[in-house]
């Protein structure tokens, strides 16, 4: 599922590997806090990726973190 929705953000995008490493970082490796959720949406939204699309995404990756956070 998590591939799936990855290949459908990279399709709006490009590939994983031409985003922004502090992105790439933020999704996968840091500590989500109110900042990271907000420059990750910045990112997402700001490049077109559908509120819907970015938010199962972040979900997928971080599904603890997203009922704290995500609103």
């Amino acid at each position: 599922m998590t591939m799936s929705l990855l290949q459908a953000v990279e399709n709006r995008l490009g590939p994983i590997d031409t985003w922004p490493s502090y992105i790439i970082q933020y999704l996968f490796v840091d500590t989500h806090t109110p900042r990271v959720v907000e420059e990750l949406t910045a990112f997402f939204i700001g490049n077109g990726v559908p509120m819907a699309l970015a938010y199962r995404l972040y979900h997928a990756c971080n599904p603890t973190t997203t009922n704290e956070l995500v609103r």
